[in-house]
Protein backbone atom coordinates (compact mmCIF):
# COMPACT_ATOMS: atom_id res chain seq x y z
CA UNK A 1 0.00 0.00 0.00
CA UNK A 2 1.56 2.98 -0.95
CA UNK A 3 0.92 5.81 1.93
CA UNK A 4 1.13 9.46 1.12
CA UNK A 5 2.60 11.89 3.56
CA UNK A 6 0.57 15.79 4.18
CA UNK A 7 2.51 18.65 5.96
CA UNK A 8 0.62 20.83 8.27
CA UNK A 9 2.30 24.37 8.75
CA UNK A 10 2.13 25.60 12.34
CA UNK A 11 3.33 29.08 13.71
CA UNK A 12 4.10 28.19 17.29
CA UNK A 13 5.98 30.82 19.49
CA UNK A 14 7.73 32.25 16.30
CA UNK A 15 8.58 29.29 14.71
CA UNK A 16 7.19 28.32 11.44
CA UNK A 17 6.93 24.21 11.70
CA UNK A 18 5.95 21.97 9.48
CA UNK A 19 4.07 18.81 10.80
CA UNK A 20 4.38 15.29 9.15
CA UNK A 21 0.91 13.50 8.54
CA UNK A 22 -0.07 10.37 7.27
CA UNK A 23 -4.62 10.59 7.29
CA UNK A 24 -7.01 7.96 6.40
CA UNK A 25 -10.51 9.92 5.93
CA UNK A 26 -13.64 8.03 7.48
CA UNK A 27 -17.26 9.10 8.80
CA UNK A 28 -16.43 6.79 11.74
CA UNK A 29 -14.67 8.21 15.10
CA UNK A 30 -10.39 9.10 14.85
CA UNK A 31 -7.62 7.35 16.13
CA UNK A 32 -4.98 9.69 16.77
CA UNK A 33 -1.52 8.02 16.87
CA UNK A 34 1.43 9.55 19.30
CA UNK A 35 5.01 7.80 18.74
CA UNK A 36 7.42 7.64 21.24
CA UNK A 37 10.95 9.18 22.16
CA UNK A 38 12.92 8.86 18.76
CA UNK A 39 10.58 6.97 16.82
CA UNK A 40 7.87 8.48 14.09
CA UNK A 41 4.45 7.83 12.57
CA UNK A 42 6.00 5.02 10.78
CA UNK A 43 5.50 3.08 13.54
CA UNK A 44 1.83 3.56 12.92
CA UNK A 45 1.66 2.72 9.21
CA UNK A 46 0.20 -0.85 9.87
CA UNK A 47 -2.83 0.79 11.04
CA UNK A 48 -3.32 1.91 7.75
CA UNK A 49 -3.87 -2.18 6.23
CA UNK A 50 -5.80 -3.41 9.14
CA UNK A 51 -9.43 -4.28 7.64
CA UNK A 52 -10.41 -3.84 11.71
CA UNK A 53 -9.84 -0.48 11.57
CA UNK A 54 -10.99 0.34 8.01
CA UNK A 55 -13.96 2.15 9.21
CA UNK A 56 -12.00 4.68 11.48
CA UNK A 57 -10.21 7.71 9.99
CA UNK A 58 -6.78 7.44 11.09
CA UNK A 59 -3.92 9.63 11.82
CA UNK A 60 -0.38 9.64 12.59
CA UNK A 61 1.83 12.65 13.45
CA UNK A 62 5.57 13.37 13.65
CA UNK A 63 6.77 15.43 16.52
CA UNK A 64 8.61 18.12 15.64
CA UNK A 65 12.28 16.39 15.09
CA UNK A 66 11.10 13.37 14.88
CA UNK A 67 10.14 11.35 11.41
CA UNK A 68 10.20 14.03 8.42
CA UNK A 69 9.13 17.08 10.48
CA UNK A 70 11.75 19.02 10.63
CA UNK A 71 13.14 20.73 13.93
CA UNK A 72 13.75 24.26 13.97
CA UNK A 73 17.60 25.09 14.28
CA UNK A 74 16.77 27.69 18.12
CA UNK A 75 13.93 25.39 18.98
CA UNK A 76 13.94 24.15 22.69
CA UNK A 77 10.86 22.28 23.30
CA UNK A 78 9.90 20.14 26.02
CA UNK A 79 6.75 17.61 26.59
CA UNK A 80 4.22 21.03 27.20
CA UNK A 81 5.60 22.03 24.00
CA UNK A 82 4.92 18.82 21.97
CA UNK A 83 1.31 18.78 23.86
CA UNK A 84 0.32 22.07 22.58
CA UNK A 85 1.74 21.48 19.10
CA UNK A 86 -0.22 18.20 18.94
CA UNK A 87 -3.62 20.55 20.44
CA UNK A 88 -3.23 23.26 17.36
CA UNK A 89 -2.77 19.79 14.99
CA UNK A 90 -6.10 18.70 16.26
CA UNK A 91 -7.90 21.93 15.81
CA UNK A 92 -6.16 22.64 12.21
CA UNK A 93 -7.68 19.19 11.00
CA UNK A 94 -10.54 19.71 12.88
CA UNK A 95 -10.53 16.53 14.57
CA UNK A 96 -13.66 15.35 16.58
CA UNK A 97 -14.27 12.10 18.70
CA UNK A 98 -10.67 11.55 18.63
CA UNK A 99 -9.20 7.75 20.24
CA UNK A 100 -5.97 8.66 21.61
CA UNK A 101 -2.83 6.46 21.42
CA UNK A 102 0.43 6.94 22.72
CA UNK A 103 3.51 5.11 23.06
CA UNK A 104 6.24 5.27 25.73
CA UNK A 105 6.52 9.30 25.27
CA UNK A 106 3.66 9.65 23.54
CA UNK A 107 1.65 8.24 26.17
CA UNK A 108 2.89 11.24 28.31
CA UNK A 109 1.70 13.77 25.67
CA UNK A 110 -2.16 11.88 25.00
CA UNK A 111 -2.57 11.81 29.25
CA UNK A 112 -1.72 15.68 29.16
CA UNK A 113 -4.42 16.19 25.73
CA UNK A 114 -6.79 14.62 26.99
CA UNK A 115 -6.89 16.28 30.12
CA UNK A 116 -6.68 19.46 28.05
CA UNK A 117 -9.44 18.82 25.79
CA UNK A 118 -12.34 16.53 27.18
CA UNK A 119 -14.69 17.75 24.64
CA UNK A 120 -12.62 16.44 21.90
CA UNK A 121 -11.00 13.37 22.82
CA UNK A 122 -13.36 10.38 23.99
CA UNK A 123 -10.99 7.35 24.68
CA UNK A 124 -7.60 6.93 25.38
CA UNK A 125 -5.10 3.65 25.03
CA UNK A 126 -1.85 3.75 27.04
CA UNK A 127 0.84 1.83 25.04
CA UNK A 128 3.71 1.60 27.49
CA UNK A 129 3.90 5.49 28.19
CA UNK A 130 5.43 7.22 30.93
CA UNK A 131 3.67 6.92 34.39
CA UNK A 132 6.01 6.75 37.06
CA UNK A 133 9.89 7.85 37.54
CA UNK A 134 10.99 4.03 36.60
CA UNK A 135 9.40 4.16 33.27
CA UNK A 136 12.36 6.95 32.73
CA UNK A 137 15.00 4.68 31.92
CA UNK A 138 16.17 5.89 28.67
CA UNK A 139 15.41 9.57 29.15
CA UNK A 140 17.12 9.64 32.24
CA UNK A 141 20.57 9.06 30.74
CA UNK A 142 19.95 11.77 28.09
CA UNK A 143 19.22 14.25 30.68
CA UNK A 144 22.58 13.58 32.51
CA UNK A 145 24.70 14.52 29.38
CA UNK A 146 25.50 17.86 28.12
CA UNK A 147 23.42 19.06 25.03
CA UNK A 148 26.68 19.17 22.79
CA UNK A 149 27.97 15.97 24.01
CA UNK A 150 24.95 14.27 23.53
CA UNK A 151 24.14 15.45 19.85
CA UNK A 152 28.41 15.42 18.45
CA UNK A 153 28.39 11.54 20.08
CA UNK A 154 26.27 9.78 22.67
CA UNK A 155 23.36 9.90 19.78
CA UNK A 156 25.41 7.64 17.31
CA UNK A 157 26.95 5.59 19.85
CA UNK A 158 23.29 4.97 21.32
CA UNK A 159 22.15 4.28 17.46
CA UNK A 160 24.71 1.48 17.17
CA UNK A 161 23.98 -0.06 20.39
CA UNK A 162 20.33 -0.28 19.60
CA UNK A 163 20.90 -1.41 16.29
CA UNK A 164 23.50 -4.79 16.88
CA UNK A 165 20.91 -5.85 19.53
CA UNK A 166 19.27 -8.91 18.78
CA UNK A 167 15.75 -7.67 19.05
CA UNK A 168 13.49 -7.45 16.16
CA UNK A 169 11.67 -4.37 17.18
CA UNK A 170 14.75 -2.54 18.36
CA UNK A 171 16.62 -3.04 15.09
CA UNK A 172 13.55 -1.22 13.22
CA UNK A 173 13.84 1.44 15.82
CA UNK A 174 17.54 1.87 15.08
CA UNK A 175 16.53 2.07 11.37
CA UNK A 176 13.88 5.22 12.66
CA UNK A 177 16.75 6.70 14.95
CA UNK A 178 19.24 6.82 12.15
CA UNK A 179 17.06 7.61 9.36
CA UNK A 180 15.25 10.92 10.92
CA UNK A 181 15.60 11.97 14.62
CA UNK A 182 17.07 15.12 15.75
CA UNK A 183 19.49 14.09 18.41
CA UNK A 184 18.45 18.12 19.76
CA UNK A 185 14.74 17.29 19.88
CA UNK A 186 15.54 13.97 21.65
CA UNK A 187 17.95 15.58 24.20
CA UNK A 188 15.25 18.54 24.58
CA UNK A 189 12.89 16.76 25.74
CA UNK A 190 14.19 14.68 28.18
CA UNK A 191 14.32 16.52 31.64
CA UNK A 192 10.66 17.64 30.74
CA UNK A 193 9.79 14.09 30.36
CA UNK A 194 11.67 12.79 33.68
CA UNK A 195 10.60 15.30 35.55
CA UNK A 196 6.52 14.74 34.76
CA UNK A 197 7.44 11.02 35.70
CA UNK A 198 8.89 11.95 38.72
CA UNK A 199 6.80 14.13 39.91
CA UNK A 200 3.52 14.78 38.03
CA UNK A 201 1.40 12.00 39.94
CA UNK A 202 0.66 10.62 36.14
CA UNK A 203 -0.49 6.86 37.72
CA UNK A 204 -3.53 8.89 39.68
CA UNK A 205 -3.90 11.35 36.55
CA UNK A 206 -4.37 8.46 33.94
CA UNK A 207 -6.92 6.96 36.23
CA UNK A 208 -9.02 10.25 36.95
CA UNK A 209 -9.27 10.43 33.45
CA UNK A 210 -13.13 11.21 32.62
CA UNK A 211 -12.35 8.86 29.64
CA UNK A 212 -12.54 5.28 28.98
CA UNK A 213 -8.97 4.11 29.75
CA UNK A 214 -6.74 1.39 28.35
CA UNK A 215 -3.44 0.44 29.13
CA UNK A 216 -1.48 -1.94 27.11
CA UNK A 217 1.93 -3.35 27.53
CA UNK A 218 4.42 -5.70 26.33
CA UNK A 219 5.06 -9.44 27.61
CA UNK A 220 8.39 -8.74 28.24
CA UNK A 221 7.50 -6.10 30.63
CA UNK A 222 4.65 -8.10 32.90
CA UNK A 223 6.57 -6.26 35.82
CA UNK A 224 6.20 -2.82 35.61
CA UNK A 225 5.16 -1.41 39.78
CA UNK A 226 1.78 -0.23 39.05
CA UNK A 227 0.61 -3.04 36.56
CA UNK A 228 -1.37 -4.29 39.67
CA UNK A 229 -2.98 -1.09 40.76
CA UNK A 230 -3.90 -0.59 37.15
CA UNK A 231 -5.51 -4.06 37.11
CA UNK A 232 -8.05 -3.20 40.09
CA UNK A 233 -9.15 -0.05 39.11
CA UNK A 234 -11.67 0.56 36.09
CA UNK A 235 -8.51 1.01 33.31
CA UNK A 236 -8.50 -1.99 30.74
CA UNK A 237 -5.96 -4.01 30.63
CA UNK A 238 -4.05 -6.05 27.70
CA UNK A 239 -0.86 -7.60 27.49
CA UNK A 240 0.87 -8.25 23.69
CA UNK A 241 2.55 -11.57 24.27
CA UNK A 242 6.17 -12.11 23.24
CA UNK A 243 6.56 -8.34 23.22
CA UNK A 244 9.02 -5.70 24.96
CA UNK A 245 8.48 -1.86 25.14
Amino acid sequence: MEIKDNNLAINYTNFNLNISYFQHRAKAKTILFLHGLGCAKDDFYGSLENKDLGNYALVGIDFPGCGKSPYPENARFNIDDLTTITGRVIERLNLEKVILVGHSMGGLVGLLLAEKYPERIEAFINVEGNLVGSDCFFSRKVTGIGRGEFIGKTFQKYIHQVKINTNKGLQEYAKILKKYSSPAAMHDVCPSLVQYSEEGDLLKRFLNLKQPVQFIYGSQNNRLPYLDELKNSHCRIDEVSNCGH
